[in-house]
């Protein structure tokens, strides 16, 4: 992927809102995730956390929006999204997947936290 593409991706996810729910979903999910396991030790469970963080689920947001639409078509959506239109339809709609995502990186982050405390 060119950086320009990367670029746009990144802008298309600013503008989806994708990034931002996925910050404060990711500050809840710590906090929940920190009372749950309070044998382990904090610095254990920074570098876990650290592990599954926002930077990943960036990365994974744009490898997926990249193996699904042309750069012309980033650029679409980014047009669509920027519109009226387009953040009625965001502030209506993407949580569904965006918790999908998120389950995902929890149940990744628990087995870890699980993990080290059976250690």
């Amino acid at each position: 992927m060119s950086k320009k593409k990367k670029h746009l991706i990144e802008l298309y996810l600013k503008y989806s809102k994708y990034l931002y729910t996925s910050k404060e979903n990711l500050k809840a999910n710590e906090t929940f995730l920190r009372a749950s396991y309070q044998s382990i030790s904090d610095d254990d469970f920074n570098r876990i956390i650290s592990d599954y963080g926002i930077s990943q689920f960036t990365e994974e947001m744009i490898n997926i929006v990249d193996s699904h639409y042309s750069e012309e078509e980033v650029k679409l959506l980014i047009d669509f999204f920027s519109s009226p239109v387009g953040r009625k339809l965001v502030n209506k709609s993407h949580m569904l997947k965006i918790s999908r995502v998120m389950n995902d990186i929890t149940l990744a982050r628990q087995d870890e936290l699980s993990k080290l405390e059976r250690e």
